[in-house]
């Protein structure tokens, strides 16, 4: 059986390990907070997000499959993304 994606919301945080969403808010410049480890899986990363309205509309546009993007620009956030939790994920 799939794990399902962990998601864990309050009322001024967003919680996800969904690479999506994470790229999706790197691409609006939408930052994380802090970035920790999952404790069931500690390959897995939750990052967490602070809520605010521009935060709800991209998580809304993306489960409607209307978010905009230009692809160039996504593909290097992407690029940076992995290539930084590679960095992150590497063992001393």
């Amino acid at each position: 059986m799939p794990q399902i994606e962990q998601k864990k919301s309050t009322d001024k945080f967003f919680d996800t390990s969904d690479m999506l969403e994470v790229i999706c808010m790197l691409y609006q410049d939408i930052e994380p907070i802090v970035i920790t480890s999952d404790k069931t899986d500690p390959r897995r990363q939750v990052f967490t997000f602070a809520k605010s309205k521009q935060l709800e509309r991209i998580l809304e546009k993306l489960a409607n499959d209307t978010l905009e993007v230009k692809p160039a620009k996504f593909l290097q956030v992407y690029k940076t993304f992995k290539n930084q939790l590679k960095y992150r994920n590497r063992k001393p």
